[in-house]
């Protein structure tokens, strides 16, 4: 991207002193940009490959990241991970709502590199990605999403992504299974040692039967017990 001349946008008409083109597409505004208008049109460009590249794309686009990103970057420099998480995550959905999800979706790719768990992240990515047109990635991200939510136990954001999903693709039968997948786990989490009566949160995984379940604690005690009636 470089500085020229008044140019005008291939999207809106509008002009801009930004000069910047677009592969497939043509040379746009900062605004288009960041709304990443240009992102529905038929480019080739990935959201996913674009999204990074912003701050190189646009002066804009790196004067507002780096005016909003200095505390969440602090904090994960930090290694304060999950407030960082917190901080891109409140950024992003200030960019959405201001119709800029691309930079959004800028500030949700940083997030992804922090360790821990990032089920809210890919649902923001993935209504930033519908905002933008982009139904493929926004169902893939959604997916992800679900996913970590079901590993992480939360019911409430899991039933949140499978309703939007089942809007988004009808026919794809993925909140089917994946509320079946929830479900056998929330049973395998009931289940209790037939001997100590712990759960396999409590005594680690249960050897299950077809009427009842034993710890390795309880095994390891029985087999202690046969050994000395020999």
């Amino acid at each position: 991207m470089s500085q020229s001349s008044t140019e005008v946008c291939c999207l809106c008409g509008a002009e801009s002193r930004e000069d910047i083109a677009i592969r497939g597409v043509g040379r746009i505004c900062p605004d288009c940009l960041m709304a990443g208008r240009f992102l529905g049109t038929p480019g080739g460009v990935r959201l996913s490959e674009v999204a990074q590249q912003v701050i190189d794309l646009s002066t804009t686009a790196a004067s507002l990241l780096r005016d909003a990103l200095g505390n969440a970057e602090q904090l994960a420099n930090d290694q304060q991970f999950d407030a960082a998480r917190d901080h891109f995550l409140n950024i992003a959905r200030k960019f959405m709502d201001q119709n800029r999800p691309l930079l959004a979706a800028n500030v949700l790719y940083r997030a992804l590199r922090l360790p821990g768990q990032s089920a809210e992240v890919y649902t923001a990515l993935g209504t930033a990605a519908e905002m933008m047109g982009c139904t493929r990635e926004a169902v893939q991200h959604l997916k992800t999403a679900s996913w970590l939510a079901i590993q992480s136990g939360n019911r409430p954001l899991m039933d949140r992504i499978l309703e939007r999903l089942e809007q988004l693709v009808p026919q794809d039968g993925w909140a089917q299974k994946a509320r079946q997948r929830a479900e056998e786990q929330e049973n395998r989490e009931e289940l209790r040692c037939g001997f100590c009566g712990r759960t396999a949160a409590e005594a680690g995984p249960l050897i299950t039967g077809s009427e009842a379940a034993i710890c390795s604690g309880c095994v390891k005690k029985l087999m202690l017990l046969d050994g000395k009636t020999h």
